[in-house]
């Protein structure tokens, strides 16, 4: 049996490292003036996502935006746009937060949420189930069930949320059991994006 190659990650000024054996791929841009992230697209930020937050997570290095090069900017806030609510225990799955970037900037949600696309089709995901005590009426967790559902046209991310309303917003792969992904299309589309960076 072959021994294991080892991965590191590293930052060098902006550029976050994947390094394995005589292998050296950038895989993502941090920015410490801003504590942004930056993936040059879908198919480097699918492969590479959970990796670079554990990274700079354990380097206690904080993300406020999280953002995709084939994605243009979103535009400016104006006064118009309420300000971005805080963060509950759910991080930036908080309810409030998820809806927000979803109106307000569409182009942040798809690169916070990792949004492949939409689906149409069959549903199987776990809901949680909230009893309300006798006396005072406060929300108790009981259990969850097993929903099926059949939706159409709904959005699909490897991050699953809801709206404040309760209303699932984005359903993931795992909970799409007709989606395919098309693995061949991602590869190439990382191996495009990994040469463009060695230029």
């Amino acid at each position: 049996m072959a021994d294991k190659i080892p991965v590191t990650y590293d930052l060098v000024g902006n550029e976050i490292h994947k390094r394995k054996g005589d292998e050296d791929t950038v895989i993502a841009h941090y920015y410490h003036d801003t504590k942004t992230v930056t993936y040059g697209n879908a198919a480097l930020q699918r492969w590479n996502a959970d990796a670079v937050n554990l990274y700079l997570s354990t380097n206690e290095l904080l993300v406020q935006n999280i953002l995709r090069e084939d994605l243009p900017k979103d535009a400016p806030l104006t006064k118009a746009i309420p300000p971005r609510p805080k963060k509950g225990p759910e991080g930036d799955k908080t309810p409030a937060i998820v809806e927000w970037y979803y109106k307000f900037r569409p182009n942040q949600f798809k690169a916070r949420y990792r949004v492949i696309g939409n689906y149409t089709g069959k549903v199987i995901y776990m809901e949680d189930v909230w009893i309300k005590r006798k006396g005072d009426q406060v929300p108790e967790y009981r259990a969850f069930r097993k929903v099926e559902d059949y939706v159409t046209n709904v959005i699909l991310a490897h991050r699953s949320t809801v709206l404040p309303d309760g209303t699932r917003l984005t359903y993931t792969p795992e909970q799409c059991p007709d989606f395919q992904m098309d693995d061949e299309a991602d590869d190439l589309a990382m191996d495009a994006a990994v040469q463009e960076e060695a230029q």
